[in-house]
């Protein structure tokens, strides 16, 4: 794990690691414009500095550096229902947030991490079963493959780079 976000924090050292963290949001009229959301960033939004959550840890450095670490160590860092909340809030909260410059992602312990937790799905099976009708089981079970797929892409649609500082079993 070590390794890794050394690795990562001496890729924010080299010349394009400094043009990222250098990188200025524009500025009109005090607020952030957003270019690559398309959106603009109000001064009054939540930002990731100080967010607290169940199964994820993040620290913000003077330069803008997020520090996001997926911490379920005991679970060898599985993604269940809380991490995918926890997970969505955070790229939110770093999307809206003018001083994100570069988020660094790993896990807390032996491994990044060992994928889907398998209650995940006995819970899914759980809330299909009281549902009595196939057609909305099927769209039930779509809208959640939706949510997770919007939640798995947000670290590639982040307005700021990330960048994965994977370590232990599940690496290529």
């Amino acid at each position: 794990m070590q390794a890794a976000k050394s690795m990562a924090i001496r890729f924010l050292r080299t010349p394009l690691g400094k043009r990222l963290l250098a990188a200025q949001p524009l500025q009109a009229d005090g607020l952030a414009l957003q270019a690559l959301a398309g959106g603009v960033h109000s001064p009054a939004a939540e930002t990731i500095a100080g967010a607290d959550y169940e199964t994820i840890a993040v620290s913000v450095s003077s330069s803008g550096v997020v520090d996001l670490a997926l911490n379920r160590p005991r679970k060898l860092n599985a993604i269940n229902m809380a991490v995918w909340n926890d997970l969505a809030d955070a790229f939110r909260r770093i999307d809206n947030d003018p001083n994100a410059r570069c988020v660094v992602l790993r896990g807390e312990g032996r491994h990044f991490c060992t994928g889907m937790d398998l209650n995940v799905f006995s819970q899914m099976t759980a809330l299909s079963y009281q549902e009595t009708c196939d057609a909305r089981k099927r769209e039930m079970l779509r809208k959640f493959i939706l949510r997770f797929q919007e939640i798995i892409s947000m670290p590639e649609k982040c307005r700021v780079p990330v960048i994965a500082a994977v370590h232990g079993h599940g690496r290529p």
